[in-house]
């Protein structure tokens, strides 16, 4: 039988947790865009929004790829639409313990319906109540809607920039 994790032991550590990330990563985004800002309370669709360019983004972490070389999307909680499936974002942020992967949050729920037959599905998390698809990472990370960088590395900024201008189609002026 699966071991599931149970939330009422792990809640307050994945939010810190979760929290740490999109501030780290909101401060790559600050650099380029200034204005952006975490999205503050429990506005389940986005973590942080960039007002110079009317988009938004979700940040998530996936440490426990690292040893499955798998990433885990979430598509439903409990019955209803969660994750991937529900978000406002307009780019959608996994990460590792070593690098960031940013992709078109359009072109990744495209390439899932696309593959739905194929894509593993799993039950998992919060005492089994989340359903989520399974890929490997290398799989997800070589299409061409997403982008890797590593976590920590100040030439990442530069990609950063060049990453969303390319997967939201942003002309540079």
């Amino acid at each position: 039988m699966t071991a599931f994790t149970k939330i009422e032991n792990t809640w307050d550590s994945y939010l810190a947790s979760g929290e740490e990330l999109e501030k780290e990563f909101l401060a790559l985004v600050n650099v380029i865009y200034p204005e952006s800002f975490k999205i503050e309370g429990n506005y389940k669709y986005a973590d942080i929004k960039i007002p110079e360019i009317e988009k938004m983004i979700e940040v998530k972490r996936d440490l426990k790829s690292d040893e499955t070389l798998n990433f885990a999307f979430e598509f439903e909680f409990r019955g209803k639409a969660s994750g991937l499936a529900s978000t406002k974002a307009d780019l959608w942020v996994m990460a590792d313990s070593k690098k960031f992967y940013v992709f078109s949050t359009k072109k990744l729920k495209d390439f899932f319906r696309e593959n739905w037959k194929y894509v593993s599905k799993v039950k998992g998390g919060d005492d089994g109540d989340a359903k989520m698809i399974l890929i490997r990472k290398t799989q997800i990370a070589n299409q061409t809607f997403c982008a890797s960088m590593e976590r920590g590395d100040l030439f990442s900024i530069a990609r950063l920039k060049g990453a969303i201008n390319f997967l939201l189609d942003i002309k540079e002026v």
